[in-house]
Protein backbone atom coordinates (compact mmCIF):
# COMPACT_ATOMS: atom_id res chain seq x y z
CA UNK A 1 0.00 0.00 0.00
CA UNK A 2 2.79 2.61 0.85
CA UNK A 3 4.07 1.72 -2.71
CA UNK A 4 0.87 2.05 -4.21
CA UNK A 5 0.53 5.84 -2.05
CA UNK A 6 4.20 6.43 -3.21
CA UNK A 7 3.51 5.82 -6.93
CA UNK A 8 0.18 8.19 -6.89
CA UNK A 9 -1.90 5.37 -7.32
CA UNK A 10 -4.23 6.70 -5.41
CA UNK A 11 -3.97 10.55 -6.32
CA UNK A 12 -7.49 10.34 -7.95
CA UNK A 13 -10.93 11.04 -7.24
CA UNK A 14 -12.27 8.18 -9.46
CA UNK A 15 -10.23 5.73 -7.67
CA UNK A 16 -11.26 6.99 -4.08
CA UNK A 17 -14.52 6.52 -4.91
CA UNK A 18 -14.74 3.10 -6.74
CA UNK A 19 -12.00 1.49 -4.43
CA UNK A 20 -13.42 -1.36 -1.95
CA UNK A 21 -14.36 0.60 1.88
CA UNK A 22 -12.52 -2.34 2.87
CA UNK A 23 -9.13 -1.62 0.60
CA UNK A 24 -9.04 2.22 1.79
CA UNK A 25 -9.78 1.12 5.52
CA UNK A 26 -6.59 -0.72 5.13
CA UNK A 27 -4.99 2.38 3.35
CA UNK A 28 -5.91 4.71 6.57
CA UNK A 29 -4.43 2.24 8.62
CA UNK A 30 -1.48 2.08 6.70
CA UNK A 31 -1.18 5.50 6.51
CA UNK A 32 -1.75 6.20 10.49
CA UNK A 33 0.77 2.80 11.56
CA UNK A 34 3.64 2.46 8.53
CA UNK A 35 5.28 -0.52 9.68
CA UNK A 36 6.39 -1.34 5.95
CA UNK A 37 10.04 0.50 7.03
CA UNK A 38 9.42 2.47 3.60
CA UNK A 39 8.46 6.27 4.23
CA UNK A 40 5.15 8.00 2.87
CA UNK A 41 5.55 10.69 0.21
CA UNK A 42 3.91 13.56 1.60
CA UNK A 43 3.36 14.82 -1.45
CA UNK A 44 1.71 11.98 -2.40
CA UNK A 45 -0.23 12.16 0.87
CA UNK A 46 -1.19 15.94 -0.06
CA UNK A 47 -2.60 14.84 -2.93
CA UNK A 48 -4.80 12.61 -1.79
CA UNK A 49 -6.24 14.61 0.34
CA UNK A 50 -6.86 17.10 -2.23
CA UNK A 51 -8.66 14.36 -4.34
CA UNK A 52 -10.82 13.60 -1.15
CA UNK A 53 -12.16 17.00 -1.16
CA UNK A 54 -12.53 16.84 -5.00
CA UNK A 55 -14.19 13.96 -4.44
CA UNK A 56 -16.49 14.97 -1.93
CA UNK A 57 -17.13 18.69 -3.91
CA UNK A 58 -17.76 17.91 -7.47
CA UNK A 59 -21.09 16.26 -8.28
CA UNK A 60 -19.38 13.54 -10.81
CA UNK A 61 -17.56 11.95 -7.81
CA UNK A 62 -19.60 12.53 -4.78
CA UNK A 63 -22.59 10.35 -5.91
CA UNK A 64 -20.51 7.71 -6.04
CA UNK A 65 -18.59 7.90 -2.54
CA UNK A 66 -21.49 5.55 -0.74
CA UNK A 67 -20.34 3.91 1.87
CA UNK A 68 -16.58 5.02 1.22
CA UNK A 69 -17.60 8.51 3.51
CA UNK A 70 -16.73 7.75 6.63
CA UNK A 71 -13.52 6.10 5.75
CA UNK A 72 -12.10 9.32 3.30
CA UNK A 73 -13.64 11.48 6.35
CA UNK A 74 -11.10 9.62 8.34
CA UNK A 75 -8.33 9.59 5.82
CA UNK A 76 -8.85 13.24 5.25
CA UNK A 77 -8.59 14.37 9.09
CA UNK A 78 -5.51 12.45 9.31
CA UNK A 79 -4.03 14.18 6.05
Amino acid sequence: IVRTINDNKMGSADLLVTHDKDYLQKVLETIQHNESGQPIDAAALAKIKSEIKKAKTNDLYSGKIGERSKVLDEIDKLL
